[in-house]
């Protein structure tokens, strides 16, 4: 009882955390701070959902939320790094707020 209690509002903060993440997708002035927002969307939103849905449900399906979970930690990184460096490649603008660009710097 308890841990369907906790289940169900693990999974509320995480489609609630994924539906604010997404409308600060909207509010980002540029593409680098988006990517960024949407790494936290998928990290954080996520893991709270499948921790959830881990409560629920038997062992071995908790036991792949769990890898669901990892996998997730350890390629978002590497997704996001890689749109972000894709961006910073095609001269896609920073926001005026961007007070230095040490990328550019390295390149030239």
């Amino acid at each position: 009882m308890i841990a369907e209690f906790a289940g169900a509002w693990l999974v509320l903060a995480g489609v609630v955390f994924s539906a604010l993440g997404v409308i600060g997708l909207y509010r980002m002035p540029d593409v680098y701070t988006r990517i960024h927002a949407g790494a936290k969307v998928i990290a954080i939103g996520s893991a709270f959902c499948l921790i959830g849905v881990a409560l629920f449900t038997p062992a071995e399906i908790a036991v792949r939320c769990v890898a669901i979970i990892l996998f997730l930690y350890l390629t978002t990184p590497i997704a996001t790094h890689a749109a972000a460096r894709a961006a910073h490649r095609i001269r896609e603008p920073m926001t005026p707020s961007t007070v230095i660009d040490e990328l550019r710097q390295e390149e030239e």
